[in-house]
């Protein structure tokens, strides 16, 4: 996109304000002052699995240090956040652990800060198998981000343009080895194996 600088005043205009794109009267982008990303979109975990990812923090599109983010958990069935009550998909190992409470449900979250260099780093363990969303919102001061119950809601759906990633918790089947030795031994059916491989040994919980 190619901004015309008709005066003087432009350069400053783009500097200390916002850059919005405007169509018929209605804002249809508007520059954000703060940025979280990451470039590891896609986490696998294991069972028992552990990982850390970096979160690259930015004011402007400048290195943010010390800038807040606060990292929520939801589902993918509608990217809904988890109730404290129910199990989470995968419980953060760092950072500043709390709950918040959104639209009736509260749920937990964690709070990373950047380091002098701009980049928050985040830990995760996995919990239960599932396909959980990681969003991040970045902050200053003491007032905790609101961020919306869902991702996915609303006429533009704010999974389109949110800080994010996601985490791919695989089937908990460490047991499932052990469960087929037991099977074979006290049955010697093949095809009590067979069907145990086929409908049982890839969703296999404990």
């Amino acid at each position: 996109m190619d901004i015309p600088f008709p005066n003087s005043g432009t350069g400053e205009l783009l500097q200390n304000g916002a850059l919005a794109i405007q169509v018929q009267g209605q804002t249809a982008l508007l520059e954000q002052l703060y940025s979280a990303q990451t470039d590891q979109r896609g986490i696998y975990l294991d069972q028992g699995g552990q990982a850390d990812f970096d979160v690259s923090v930015y004011q402007v599109g400048t290195p943010a240090p010390g800038t807040n983010v606060l990292i929520r958990e939801s589902t993918t069935q509608g990217a809904f956040l988890i109730p404290t009550n129910q199990s989470q998909l995968v419980n953060f190992t760092n950072g500043s652990q709390t709950e918040i409470t959104v639209g009736g449900i509260t749920t937990a979250v964690t709070i990373v800060t950047a380091d002098a260099s701009g980049i928050a780093s985040v830990g995760i363990a996995a919990q239960k198998p599932g396909f959980p969303v990681l969003a991040f919102f970045p902050y200053t001061g003491a007032t905790l981000p609101q961020p919306p119950v869902t991702l996915l809601g609303g006429p533009w759906p704010l999974v389109t343009y949110a800080f994010y990633t996601t985490v791919r918790v695989l089937p908990f089947d460490d047991a499932a080895p052990a469960e087929l030795v037991r099977l074979w031994n006290t049955t010697g059916s093949q095809e009590g194996v067979w069907q145990f491989v086929y409908h049982t040994s890839f969703t296999f919980t404990t």
